[in-house]
């Protein structure tokens, strides 16, 4: 997939939805804008709340995030994963996020949100 700005996400979502979005930029604005964009395109039916999952870099085990991507989703077609601070990960928890990134959850929307690359 080519990199995006705002806009181009934007018209991207009305035409279907990825199971990873990657967001790099030192912007919070714009960060703050694309997530909403993805969280209300996915979310726009159902339990948002049984469905949608935020975690730190800093604050939490890789094997965590992964449980909670394989989980199903309640009363929605898909779930919403929001991984901040990933340029944070060291090279052994990217490695405990492999497996999903090369074969990503049907039914779970992966956001991972960097600073930098």
């Amino acid at each position: 997939m080519k990199a995006l700005d705002l806009r181009g996400l934007q018209q991207r979502l009305e035409k279907k939805t990825d199971n990873i979005y990657f967001l790099v930029g030192s912007e919070p604005f714009l960060i703050d804008e694309a997530l909403l964009s993805i969280k209300n395109k996915v979310l726009s039916t159902g339990a948002t709340d049984f469905n949608y999952d935020s975690f730190y870099a800093t604050d939490v085990d890789t094997a965590k995030v992964s449980d909670v991507i394989g989980t199903l989703p309640m009363m929605c077609p898909q779930r919403l994963v929001v991984f901040k601070q990933t340029h944070l990960l060291t090279e052994k928890q990217w490695e405990k996020l492999h497996a999903i990134l090369e074969s990503p959850v049907d039914t779970t929307v992966l956001v991972m949100v960097a600073d930098k690359m």
